[in-house]
């Protein structure tokens, strides 16, 4: 920690210099640095920027690759195409259900044209459903490998269908 050095001069008074080693200073000052940059990285907000339908004319999507997610305030009902009939419900505390069955639409798609490029899946959120549950199923469009998905207004339809489910 601290040197002490002794001068052998001859004579008169001897000297002692006293050196104070402060690498562990500089040490604990560079980790205060370290820490407080890292507490600011990860104090600042990431927010996922949700993107919502324009007003105007609906854009056409092909049936045969077409998913629409109806998100209820406790259920997800999977319409394929423009099918109503089809339409399978699924809990919200069973994502791996869902999940299954996406997986199962996309491999489908890829069977039918060699690719997934013609799978789009609408995502419609009723008036009672949560801003987290529209966000878990945007979680799951990534967890899928769903490169095409949008969210959408429903149609009197589906707010018919949704209302006797």
């Amino acid at each position: 920690m601290a040197d002490i050095q002794l001068s052998s001069k001859k004579g008169g008074r001897n000297r002692r210099s006293t050196r104070v080693d402060l690498t562990a200073m500089v040490d604990l000052g560079f980790l205060l640095i370290t820490f407080f940059i890292f507490t600011t990285t990860m104090s600042q907000s990431v927010a996922m920027q949700l993107v919502m339908p324009a007003d105007g004319p609906d854009t056409k999507v092909a049936a045969s690759g077409a998913v629409t997610l109806l998100a209820h305030q406790q259920k997800v009902v999977m319409v394929l195409g423009e099918d109503l009939a089809s339409a399978k419900s699924f809990s919200w505390q069973q994502p791996k259900e869902l999940r299954q069955a996406l997986i199962q639409v996309k491999q489908q798609v890829i069977a039918a044209n060699g690719n997934d490029d013609k799978l789009f899946v609408l995502i419609k959120p009723m008036d009672n459903s949560s801003f987290g549950q529209v966000i878990n199923l945007y979680d799951e469009m990534t967890i899928c490998g769903i490169k095409r998905y949008a969210m959408a207004n429903l149609t009197e339809q589906e707010t018919v269908l949704m209302a006797g489910m």
